[in-house]
């Protein structure tokens, strides 16, 4: 009997763990299977994209009626930038300092800028450390803020808002000695054509070399009378190649500005471009022959204008106003007659 009892209990043991084996076979069969890696990487970059996407589209809902009006002002204060250089473009001296000494019109931000292209365009020109006015023009300009002297030979910082020559560089001009002796008598022809046909102290002049051969002959000449409400400018620049001897041609341009401003605003904007053939010799005789060149050029050019100012008085400024009215009758200015038409019509 007792080893029928120990049977029965062994046997017992074995079926509960056989139970036991089968349940957790069971359980481990219901479990969700393990996701490979590839999986789970592809999964984590769709929910980045996703939240990426959400986000760029919830910041341009946020930011674009902002950011188009940011873009309409930066547009506009491009235009208005371009349309102040433009004026300014067209003015004196003495009157863009005006406007560009009251922070109210401009801002500091694009002045320099602006100043910049004014000052090289009408070839500004100012008092130099060395005591020379020296202009401020494309054919000398070492950078932005750097000019050349010929006549030294030195280069010179100019504060484009300031309009003033503020320190000298350490930079020299290098000039061939064959260019530089005929720069130099045409300089000094020049100044002597200057100082017979030019008011003194509103006018600099400027010739410039070139290694090639080419001489620049820049004259810059400003008059104002603030108090009469006019201004003008005049400007040359003339060109010629001494490199060989002979024929050459020298071309010259002349721009004139003037500005009228007393119960309105009128201006004068003309310019012209002339080729003269001039013969090329020494140093001495081909000054001479340009100097000759350019007083014809500049001659003809002042009496062409005395000729439009009398065609403009005569014709022009009577065609733009009625002499008569709509009658065709001269006005009666009789007062009884007049009165006399007054009762009459009674």
């Amino acid at each position: 009997q007792q080893q029928q009892q120990q049977q029965q209990q062994q046997q017992q043991q074995q079926q509960q763990q056989q139970q036991t084996e089968r349940c957790r076979t069971m359980s481990m069969s219901t479990k969700r299977p393990r996701r490979s890696r590839s999986c789970t990487s592809r999964t984590t970059l769709c929910s980045r994209a996703r939240s990426a996407r959400s986000t760029s589209s919830s910041l341009v809902r946020m930011r674009g009626p902002q950011h188009q009006s940011i873009q309409r002002s930066c547009v506009m204060r491009e235009r208005t930038n371009e349309c102040c250089r433009l004026v300014c473009l067209m003015m004196v001296t003495i009157e863009v300092q005006t406007l560009v000494n009251d922070p109210s019109v401009l801002t500091d931000d694009k002045v320099a800028d602006m100043m910049h292209d004014y000052n090289v365009a009408n070839m500004v020109f100012a008092k130099a450390p060395n005591g020379r006015q020296v202009i401020v023009s494309q054919h000398g300009e070492v950078d932005k803020q750097s000019y050349l002297d010929p006549s030294s030979g030195q280069v010179f910082t100019f504060d484009h808002v300031k309009g003033e020559f503020t320190g000298e560089s350490d930079v020299k001009e290098d000039l061939s000695a064959d260019v530089a002796a005929y720069r130099a008598a045409l300089e000094k022809q020049i100044a002597e054509y200057l100082s017979l046909n030019y008011v003194e102290g509103k006018v600099a002049s400027a010739v410039y070399g070139a290694n090639d051969g080419t001489l620049t002959v820049c004259v810059s000449a400003k008059n104002t009378k603030l108090s009469s409400f006019w201004t003008g400018t005049w400007k040359s620049v003339f060109q010629v190649n001494v490199s060989s001897q002979g024929q050459a041609t020298l071309t010259g341009t002349i721009k004139v500005n003037v500005h009228y401003y007393e119960d309105g605003n009128v201006q004068l904007n003309t310019d012209i471009t002339r080729e003269v053939a001039v013969k090329v010799g020494d140093a001495a005789a081909t000054a001479k022959a340009v100097e000759k060149a350019i007083a014809e050029i500049e001659s003809s050019f002042q009496e062409h204008l005395g000729e439009i100012y009398i065609q403009m008085h005569s014709t022009t400024f009577k065609s733009m106003r009625r002499f008569l009215p709509v009658s065709g009758v001269k006005m009666n200015w009789n007062t009884s007659a007049h009165s006399l038409a007054s009762e009459v019509t009674k």
